[in-house]
């Protein structure tokens, strides 16, 4: 339970710290006790005994009327809070918190991507937040509320019978230890239904989302989703009625308990009392009533807020854990700065990804010189992309050392090197803001337009944007822009190379940039991109080896090992695996050449 609360508090002085919002709360919670307590119980009682007593008309409409104004004056509140207040606090929350997660989450090693259950939580922790915070503010509010009105509630009734008080509160406790019992149930079944949920939200998702239209339109794939949707469905609904039977009687015993001995037990006596002994006025008998509903529902509510806590310290426990982390891939406390590239060499460089026992590279050994074109090539799992991605430090090797100018990676500013590299994935991304900020990946001034005109021209993208309605402004995609541009697959790829042209990087790595393009197109573009970065080291991964003639060096791996290395020349000599797959490859192109004469 202390670390529970621990966790709970811990969560508060988050919230706290980044939103005025839970004070605000804590005001409105202590408002709506004294006007909850006073109005149901405390005025009702008076009121009733001033009438029994015979006090003037005008006295009692007098109060009624004071009474009116409070209650005039905390709707105005409550209004104001609600209208103004909330709104305004919560987007507020919502900016600065967004804003502090996707900076930690900038910092997470990519290996945490390759960990479903760091990943789930993530994705959890991104989607729940707001909503987490919120209940943590609202759950104060009202916990001060229910605390303050129920000791003002228990102080006048425990004046006027004590065995009420005790009577509430054993009915209370009983309420709430098969709450706590169906709460422990809930939660299990909320854990069960998780997997079924995301499976089903992943195929929501995937028939609205734009990159998947064209593919369910022109197969078969969406009977596949469909009955994957509905068994996950399925899976839902036998879960919920495995949980629901349990649910439903445990509720039953619970309700029939708590309401016989309000309705019948309290009552009664109240009504002994005042019929019977003559002990009690009839306002004591009409706060009574109205005090016990409210005391009963408002202790009942106050523990359910604690049986709450366990689902925020849940949370709070994950949070803490995530903005915790510490990433492998972080400055040593000696880090040095990076200076210009010379060289890139690996000695004996060993990986297997995280939470897996397969080595994926072995043994790796090779050099890479200032201004060389280096081209890696093997077939489909081979290693050629996981190297590229210890080659800029994505991931820290498992053996071995990669040696930027001598001095190993590990040793150097992680920012400081990442900038050295100039990148375009195979899986690149393009964003729905201008094409100028898709070039530059950050915030344009006007200082940085001729820089991205002139990538964009590297990349030979600059004709298509030429014909743009408002040239490197125009919005890519027309998701959020009525005259946006919708570029095909080479021309995203071309605004990508424009992306790393636009870095003053001084290596620039195309991990099969031009997959989209045809031979003859890529042939094109890969000559354009040469050409552009003369004086840049290039690394190039291709499955087209038409692309390799161009290199200064080819590596060829094989299972995760170097098997070959040379030119073109040199390997088409050797006549090993390399110039067995460039055979093939020619004999194909030649193949397709024909059938299209």
């Amino acid at each position: 339970m202390l670390k529970t609360l621990k966790n709970y508090f811990f969560l508060f002085g988050f919230a706290a710290k980044h939103t005025h919002f839970i004070w605000w709360c804590i005001v409105d919670g202590i408002i709506w006790a004294l006007y909850r307590s006073f109005t149901t119980v405390v005025f009702i009682k008076y009121l009733f005994d001033w009438i029994e007593q015979g006090k003037p008309f005008g006295q009692i409409m007098a109060i009624v009327a004071a009474m009116g104004v409070y209650m005039m004056l905390i709707y105005v509140f409550h209004e104001k809070f609600y209208c103004f207040v909330r709104p305004r606090t919560q987007q507020q929350l919502h900016e600065k918190m967004h804003a502090k997660l996707f900076k930690k989450a900038i910092s997470l090693d990519i290996s945490c991507y390759d960990d479903p259950q760091f990943y789930n939580d993530y994705v959890w922790i991104l989607n729940n937040f707001e909503n987490e915070v919120m209940d943590v503010a609202f759950d104060i509010s009202k916990f001060i509320n229910r605390i303050l009105s129920s000791a003002i509630i228990i102080t006048l009734v425990a004046t006027i019978d004590i065995f009420v008080v005790i009577a509430i509160v054993f009915a209370v406790t009983v309420s709430v230890i098969l709450k706590y019992f169906n709460t422990k149930l809930d939660f299990a079944k909320q854990e069960e239904l998780k997997p079924s949920e995301r499976k089903a939200d992943y195929i929501g998702r995937v028939f609205y989302l734009a990159e998947y239209a064209e593919e369910i339109r022109l197969s078969d794939v969406s009977e596949i989703l469909n009955r994957d949707f509905e068994d996950a469905v399925d899976e839902q609904i036998s879960i919920n009625q495995k949980y629901g039977r349990k649910l439903f009687f445990m509720g039953i015993i619970r309700d029939l308990s708590s309401s016989v001995l309000i309705n019948v037990g309290i009552i009664t006596l109240l009504v002994y009392k005042i019929m019977v002994e003559n002990s009690i006025s009839l306002g004591d008998f009409t706060a009574s009533i109205g005090g016990t509903w409210t005391l009963f529902w408002q202790l009942n509510n106050l523990l359910d807020y604690f049986t709450k806590l366990k689902g925020h310290s849940l949370y709070a426990e994950r949070l803490k854990k995530f903005l915790g982390y510490e990433p492998a891939v972080k400055d040593s406390d000696t880090a040095e700065g990076v200076p210009a590239f010379d060289s890139l060499t690996l000695n004996n460089v060993g990986f297997i990804y995280p939470g897996t026992e397969k080595q994926v590279l072995k043994n790796l050994s090779l050099n890479i010189k200032k201004g060389e074109k280096i081209a890696l090539v093997g077939y489909n799992g081979a290693g050629k992309s996981t190297l590229i991605k210890l080659l800029m430090r994505l991931y820290d090797p498992t053996s071995g050392t990669i040696d930027w100018n001598g001095t190993d990676i590990r040793n150097l500013k992680v920012k400081e090197y990442h900038e050295k590299f100039g990148t375009v994935f195979q899986d690149f991304q393009i964003f729905a803001v201008s094409v100028a900020e898709n070039v530059k990946a950050d915030v344009v001034s006007e200082s940085d337009r001729d820089n991205i005109a002139a990538a964009l021209e590297r990349s030979g993208l600059s004709p298509k944007i030429a014909e743009l309605p408002d040239w490197i402004d125009t919005e890519v995609t027309r998701e959020f822009a009525e005259n946006g541009a919708n570029f095909s697959g080479g021309e995203c790829q071309k605004l990508a190379i424009a992306r790393a042209f636009m870095k003053a990087a001084d290596l620039i790595i195309l991990d099969e940039p031009s997959s989209a393009l045809d031979p003859m197109s890529e042939y094109e573009l890969n000559h354009t991109m040469m050409a552009a970065a003369n004086d840049k080291t290039v690394i190039f991964i291709s499955h087209r080896l038409s692309t390799t003639i161009m290199a200064d060096r080819i590596y060829m791996l094989d299972s995760g090992e170097l098997i070959e290395e040379g030119s073109h020349d040199e390997l088409m000599v050797k006549n090993g695996k390399y110039a067995e797959m460039f055979h093939t490859q020619a004999e194909k192109y030649q193949k397709d050449y024909l059938c299209t004469i």
